[in-house]
């Protein structure tokens, strides 16, 4: 049962408004025409007409300015109708007078004409969704948390239901006072615990106290507007609307069909978001997606009260196709084994980068040669086969490419018209080379700088005679670097390679680019090498000089002889060493501090000032000047009061003195000097001991043999 709290004023002024009577219920024509009779200090407006008339609750009238009548120059007359002042909505009714809240514009005074726009009924039953439509707060009593709206079971209304509470505030322009629009703030929630045929009773179950009479109702909010759908990139769509005007707005449905018709709707997504205004619809595993196929959008509003709106207007939306390739795709013939490639930005940002292909001009088939993962990507220099497995490119050879674009799924579009480049041809052969004849070990080489830029060095080849095999022996980098010396360690390949003396070699040149393309090599040069000095002659060693060798020999004829080297072997058959060396132009040397009696083995070699070595002389040899022989014969006699030494005469013609030695506590000593073959003892005395004696020679070098055996003298 309804509350009967209210006045009985109330309880009649809510049955004339809502029950009517029979000859009440004609609605007013769109032609019908009413007056503002009281404007009240809360903005209340009343009008000329109320339920006798058919005004019901939640109808709408617009107030306008009076018309104006104007004739024009042949005098014939036309009203001008005034233009919108407000729009209202009925918010309460009597037999012949109505109370009306402004929902858009303002100034309204009395006497102003008040125009019927349409009524809540026509709204429902051709199905606008406008958010006025739904119902109005009769009555409200915070404290009870009960009230009174005034639709019912005609309106579809049952026990349980839930409605949203809704309030119109009207937003100006505070600098100017100009309307600017309607803004509906959620107020509450209630319940239906009673439904009438066109009231019902219900809870104010939520925000009691804010809730009052004039308050709009809602069950649902209206259908979301403006739907729209369009491909926003590959296998994936936009689908966007108009902002949602009801503020109990929780969120969004977005429905999807292949078909858009019958049962093939299904849902995609929950937008959790009042304000949302727009959603992509993209593929992935759980949603997919195909390329150039049509697809409907369809949403659906959801309140705070979980209650879903009618469903949107239908948008149909193709997602894009493969995509075609890039424009502006060209090359530039006549690089050296490379193309340059460029092309303009793909327009479309969903590109997720491009395929470049080639092929040579008489085969039929592209090879991918490169996969470039960049949109902003514009070039792409072929330079060296695009990749592992695509061959390198070759001279004079033309080429032709193609480019594709492709989606981020791998969908490659279309190639585009092929392009042509032909590569370079291989350098010349570089001219004017020369080489050098009768150098130390190396062959210097010369050449003159290739004219074509492109060329970065120059590789030289050697072989031991005309037809080959030749071998790499030389690397020069740089197109103005025209020399180069075999032999001296210039050149990488030459460090350890040293050239053997008097020999003919022959060499060529090939010039090579920067991608490492080469020349034909050159024709032939043979050069000789320098020949090594050669060998002394006449080479003669001076035996019996004593603790030395003096040697001499022809001197050599080649004016770059810089020096003799003079090595020596003390055994016939062992290995010689270098004892010494003399200048060119001393072609004798003396070789000192010799053993006596001893046999020495020569050889004598020539050196260059470029330091080649000559053949070895001949081997010769020498003896050292021996000792004196041992002294032979000594005895002694006394001759009165002395005694004589006496020995044989050595058989050396050259022996100079000999030398008597005594023999003491201390070892023996020379005791004196004689150039004959005796020698008296003058110190010995007669009755005393025996002492020893012993004598050598000595010859004119003074050489001073070996001692006589040791004899005992004893004077009585």
């Amino acid at each position: 049962m309804r509350s009967r709290s209210w006045t009985g004023a109330i309880i009649m002024m809510a049955v004339v408004a809502l029950c009517p009577p029979a000859w009440a219920q004609k609605p007013i024509s769109p032609e019908w025409k009413g007056y503002v009779i009281d404007v009240r200090a809360n903005g209340d407006v009343w009008f000329n007409a109320g339920t006798a008339s058919g005004v019901k609750l939640g109808d709408m009238y617009e107030v306008v300015e009076p018309s104006k009548t104007v004739k024009d120059p042949k005098g014939k007359t036309h009203v001008i109708p005034g233009s919108r002042k407000a729009l209202l909505v009925v918010v309460e009714t009597l037999k012949d007078i109505s109370s009306c809240q402004a929902l858009e514009g303002g100034g309204v005074v009395n006497g102003d004409e008040v125009r019927f726009v349409s009524s809540r009924a026509e709204s429902r039953k051709s199905g606008d969704s406008d958010f006025l439509s739904e119902g109005l707060v009769l009555s409200a009593d915070p404290d009870q948390k009960t009230g009174i709206i005034n639709i019912g079971k005609a309106q579809g209304l049952n026990k349980g239901d839930k409605l949203s509470v809704v309030r119109p505030e009207k937003i100006v322009d505070p600098a100017t006072g100009a309307f600017v629009r309607i803004k509906h703030n959620l107020i509450g929630e209630i319940e239906v615990f009673s439904a009438e045929e066109t009231v019902s009773d219900v809870k104010l179950t939520k925000n009691a106290a804010a809730i009052a009479k004039g308050d709009f109702v809602r069950r649902r909010t209206s259908a979301p507007s403006g739907v729209e759908a369009r491909a926003a990139g590959f296998r994936k769509n936009e689908i966007t609307w108009k902002l949602q005007p009801e503020p109990e707005t929780e969120g969004f449905l977005v429905f999807r069909s292949a078909t858009g018709k019958g049962e093939t709707w299904t849902q995609i997504a929950k937008i959790n978001k009042r304000d949302a205004v727009s959603y992509t619809d993209e593929h992935s595993s759980s949603n997919p997606l195909a390329d150039n196929t049509a697809y409907y959008y369809r949403l659906v509003a959801y309140n705070n009260l979980g209650a879903n709106s009618a469903p949107s207007e239908t948008a149909r939306a193709t997602t894009q196709g493969p995509p075609p390739p890039p424009e502006g795709f060209q090359t530039q013939p006549g690089m050296i084994r490379s193309a340059p490639l460029s092309w303009t930005e793909h327009p479309n940002p969903s590109i997720a980068g491009y395929r470049i292909y080639r092929k040579k001009e008489k085969d039929k088939e592209f090879m991918l040669i490169a996969d470039i993962k960049n949109r902003r990507e514009t070039s792409y220099h072929d330079r060296d086969g695009g990749s592992t497995t695509a061959p390198k490119l070759e001279d004079s050879t033309a080429y032709q490419y193609a480019i594709s674009a492709y989606s981020p799924y791998g969908d490659e579009g279309p190639k585009s018209a092929p392009v042509t480049a032909r590569t370079a041809d291989p350098p010349t052969i570089p001219e004017a080379f020369e080489g050098k004849g009768m150098q130390a070990r190396s062959v210097p080489l010369t050449w003159i700088m290739h004219k074509d830029e492109n060329v970065q060095g120059y590789y030289i080849y050697r072989a031991n005679q005309d037809d080959g095999p030749y071998q790499k022996v030389g690397e020069i980098k740089g197109r103005d670097k025209t020399t180069f010396t075999d032999g001296k360690g210039s050149g990488f390949f030459s460090a350890g390679d040293g050239l053997k003396d008097s020999q003919l070699y022959f060499y060529k040149v090939q010039a090579f680019n920067w991608v490492g393309a080469t020349s034909a090599m050159s024709d032939s040069i043979a050069v000789m090498t320098k020949p090594a000095p050669l060998a002394p002659e006449n080479l003669i060693a001076t035996s019996g000089r004593p603790k030395q060798t003096p040697l001499a020999w022809r001197p050599n004829p080649d004016v770059t002889i810089k020096l003799y080297e003079i090595f020596r072997s003390d055994k016939e058959g062992a290995p010689f060493k270098k004892v010494g060396e003399t200048l060119a132009e001393k072609p004798f040397f003396v070789d000192e501090k010799l053993s006596d009696g001893t046999v020495y083995y020569y050889q004598v070699r020539a050196v260059d000032k470029d330091k080649l070595e000559g053949e070895f002389s001949p081997v010769i040899s020498a003896m050292t000047k021996k000792l004196p022989a041992k002294v032979t014969g000594i005895r002694w006699q006394k001759e009165g009061a002395k005694a004589v030494l006496q020995w044989a005469k050595n058989p050396e013609t050259d022996i100079r003195e000999y030398l008597v030695y005594k023999k003491s506590f201390f070892g023996w000593a020379k005791a004196g000097v004689s150039r004959e073959t005796f020698f008296i003892l003058e110190d010995l005395k007669v009755g005393a001991d025996s002492t020893d004696y012993a004598v050598s020679a000595v010859d004119g070098d003074n050489l001073e043999g070996e001692r006589s055996d040791p004899l005992s003298v004893l004077l009585r």
